[in-house]
């Protein structure tokens, strides 16, 4: 290690970072988090995790603050004042010299006071994650523009959103893609699954109909697996998972099976033929890196964003042109019955996310902020 890389890891580490995010539990976001966490603690920052609800199913580094919020309960300022305040007093107590901002943004006003008077602007990377922009950038655009263009930085998961943010005349844009643990997933995998049968999988939030299960359900219902004896996995959890199980013919219901969600997804991506994603939209799904990097092949819907990322056509998966189930069935059925493509796809998968690995987003975190320093933005 020269003594310049030396002398910058020694200018992080001196470094309070906050990291707000909504929760630490149950989404992509949401294990972001954790993982930046990890990424700052190992440069030996000060960091300091503060979610909006108080939930906890991901590990994280440094201290933790929460804003207890019901789950219920958007983050109105209005409603909450006493979040706020609490919000306010903990960053001036601890004057963070860079603050990472995970959550979506969608109400003007409230975001106008939470960085008027808790969190100073210039010190904040705005980040964005789902081709919504204004879940991030509410209306009226031209004063979230205005209010956006005074951050310290912004930064989009995929290439794609970043495209976006520009076209919205949002500067100070980089991509920074999504990490994953590989050492961790690896040991994550290789732990005892007690299935019998062989299967496909998806996986995701059933709150709402984001994630498309019924798509998933009806291509595999119409696909050649059930005859082949191939049942489907479904991970997840929330208030549509009973309308969806009811939809199922009575044919395919000893087939099709409702996890819920499980601490250890790993080891049932690791066992699985292949994953299957049927999003609307999504941002950079840590669901495919994260089944790619378990040895899992894709079939997924080419939707806007992230998936054309990811995967690299019929090399480590399959792209479907979004939102049709016949072609999505004909893609489940090729993945499976050509055995020679589906090997390929299988033998490169791991291989095809090395460069998402937390050792090399780590350093794309560090050459960002040392740009950023350097820069004096």
């Amino acid at each position: 290690m020269n003594r310049q890389t030396i002398m910058h890891q020694n200018n992080i580490s001196e470094k309070k970072i906050a990291i707000f995010c909504p929760s630490l539990s149950d989404g992509g976001v949401q294990r972001v988090a954790s993982l930046l966490s990890k990424i700052y603690h190992e440069y030996g920052c000060d960091v300091h995790v503060i979610t909006i609800y108080n939930k906890i199913n991901y590990p994280y580094e440094g201290s933790y603050f929460t804003l207890n919020l019901a789950d219920f309960s958007p983050f109105n300022l209005f409603k909450n004042t006493n979040s706020f305040l609490s919000l306010r007093k903990y960053m001036k107590k601890n004057n963070f010299d860079l603050i990472i901002d995970l959550r979506s943004r969608m109400r003007l006003i409230p975001e106008l006071l939470v960085y008027l008077f808790a969190i100073p602007l210039k010190k904040t990377i705005f980040t964005y994650h789902l081709p919504l922009i204004t879940h991030y950038i509410p209306k009226p655009l031209f004063i979230s523009r205005f209010f956006y263009n005074k951050a310290f930085a912004n930064v989009a998961v995929s290439k794609s959103i970043q495209e976006l943010l520009i076209a919205n005349k949002i500067n100070k844009t980089s991509v920074i893609y999504n990490p994953i643990d590989i050492d961790f997933i690896e040991s994550k995998s290789i732990e005892e699954l007690d299935i019998s049968f062989d299967y496909i999988i998806g996986s995701g939030r059933m709150n709402d109909n984001i994630k498309q299960f019924d798509h998933l359900i009806s291509a595999y219902c119409k696909s050649s697996l059930p005859t082949k004896n191939i049942h489907l996995i479904l991970l997840g959890d929330g208030k549509i998972k009973t309308e969806l199980k009811s939809k199922i013919e009575k044919k395919f219901k000893s087939k099709i099976h409702f996890i819920g969600f499980v601490e250890n997804p790993f080891k049932y991506y690791a066992n699985a033929k292949f994953f299957v994603l049927t999003s609307k939209h999504e941002g950079f799904p840590m669901v495919l890196i994260e089944a790619l990097a378990c040895g899992s092949p894709l079939v997924s819907y080419d939707c806007q964003t992230g998936p054309s990322e990811i995967i690299n056509h019929n090399h480590n998966g399959i792209l479907v042109y979004p939102n049709s189930t016949d072609k999505l069935s004909k893609a489940i059925n090729k993945m499976y019955l050509d055995k020679e493509f589906y090997e390929n796809c299988k033998n490169i998968a791991k291989l095809s996310v090395n460069h998402l690995d937390l050792k090399s987003i780590k350093n794309e975190w560090q050459k960002f902020t040392l740009r950023l320093q350097n820069d004096k933005v």
